[in-house]
């Protein structure tokens, strides 16, 4: 509940100072200004009277980013949280404040507001929908936050067994606009989609996101999260966002005549976090001493290879399927598919060669020849069809991709790239 003070000297909130009056008039005269919603003080104890009454409302979502929070709204089967929460669209754990699991299905998505509403295989029993506010949320409001922050590390740690999971913490509204609430409630990783209520029990906003800083989260009001409603059975079923990374990567070639190393970038476009696109850009290099055999590949008519080396332009294009193989601690993931590379090779060779020797007598014997080294240059452009096959564990990435010579198969090559994603 709100008071509202009145008076001839109040500031309305979000408005201007009042305008003093013109009139020359000695008399009295009533004046007006708009009313400054203050809040009502809470009684003492009143953040365990609400958390009491809210927590078997507030739920856990695990999905393979990891946790975040929700509650019950509009009925036990619906809950509210924030799209960035469920963003992946893979298959969500909904962990209720009983220790009851099920499954839940995005119904509705607001992606301008951050937020989503899922929809639960079965009713939370027990669960009452929490009740959004209808009146305003002045600066200086007392609120509570129900969430989960950081609360994989109770996982990591047995000493923090039993916390992190449904964690209370208490501030008030630091200040707002028309889009969000934000306040000084610690609120951290796992908190985002979690309420934020004010001591009557009555859910102001929902945690979205926290400015970097101490003591800076922010809000949407519930008005935004009441919209979700009118949109259930409007909007095809949510199977999840687009997202684009970095690589930096290493990478190995290997043929029947060189080994090459080399480095490289590239970006990944992935749909769904199941197809990504991949587009690389790399140098390599490669550097050998042949062996003098007839029977080398890089022997010459001219001679034996006495050293080659080379340096390599490539480009690659690739499509993946992503398969998700496990989700915690870190998502590792299986990815298989099909691409195409084009290489640039620019190779340099000395070999060894017989020369005449001018003016000598009788040419072409043995004493009127000598040996030197020739050096040889070429360059080479290719298109290889490719075939991948690799994982991906967190931001670490191992492929191994078979590319075909569609000429000569048994002069094909085998690549291994070792990335980082960013």
């Amino acid at each position: 509940m709100i008071l509202v003070a009145t008076g001839t000297t109040a500031r309305a909130e979000g408005g201007a100072d009042p305008v003093p009056s013109t009139s020359t008039s000695t008399s009295t005269s009533t004046s007006t200004s708009t009313p400054i919603p203050i809040p009502i003080p809470c009684e003492p104890g009143w953040v365990a009277r609400v958390y009491k009454s809210a927590r078997p409302s507030v739920v856990r979502i695990e999905d393979a980013k990891g946790i975040g929070t929700g509650f019950v709204v509009f009925s036990p089967r619906y809950v509210a949280t924030a799209l960035h929460v469920v963003a992946l669209g893979r298959t969500l754990t909904v962990t209720s404040a009983d220790g009851s699991q099920q499954g839940a299905t995005v119904v509705v998505t607001d992606a301008l507001h951050d937020l989503a509403l899922l929809e639960l295989e079965h009713p939370i029993r027990d669960a009452t929908p929490l009740a959004a506010s209808s009146l305003p949320s002045p600066v200086g409001t007392p609120v509570v936050v129900i969430g989960h922050p950081f609360a994989l590390l109770n996982r990591a740690d047995r000493n923090l067994e039993g916390l992190l999971d449904w964690t209370a913490t208490e501030g008030i509204v630091s200040e707002r606009n028309d889009a969000l609430l934000q306040t000084d409630a610690a609120v951290n990783p796992g908190n985002s989609g979690g309420p934020m209520l004010a001591c009557d029990g009555q859910v102001l906003g929902l945690v979205t996101a926290k400015v970097s800083g101490e003591g800076i989260g922010l809000a949407v009001p519930m008005a935004g999260v009441d919209a979700l409603e009118l949109q259930i059975g409007k909007q095809s079923p949510y199977t999840g966002r687009w997202s684009t990374e970095g690589q930096v990567y290493v990478q190995g070639e290997l043929d029947r005549s060189y080994s090459w190393l080399g480095f490289g970038i590239g970006a990944v476009r992935i749909a769904h976090d199941r197809w990504s696109t991949g587009l690389r850009i790399g140098v390599l290099w490669t550097a050998s001493t042949p062996g003098t055999s007839p029977a080398s590949p890089t022997y010459v008519a001219n001679g034996p290879v006495l050293s080659s080396t080379g340096v390599r332009g490539s480009s690659e294009l690739d499509e993946m399927y992503r398969l998700l193989l496990q989700e915690h601690p870190f998502p590792v993931y299986m990815q298989f598919g099909l691409g195409v590379a084009a290489t640039l090779d620019r190779l340099s060779q000395t070999t060894l060669a017989q020369t005449a020797v001018s003016g000598c007598a009788p040419q072409g014997s043995a004493g009127c020849q000598i040996i030197v080294g020739l050096d040889t240059h070429q360059t080479n452009f290719m298109f290889w069809p490719m075939a991948h096959v690799g994982f991906v564990l967190a931001r670490i990435e191992i492929t191994y991709a078979f590319q075909a010579n569609v000429q000569s198969l048994a002069d094909s090559e085998h690549r291994l790239l070792l990335g980082v994603r960013f």
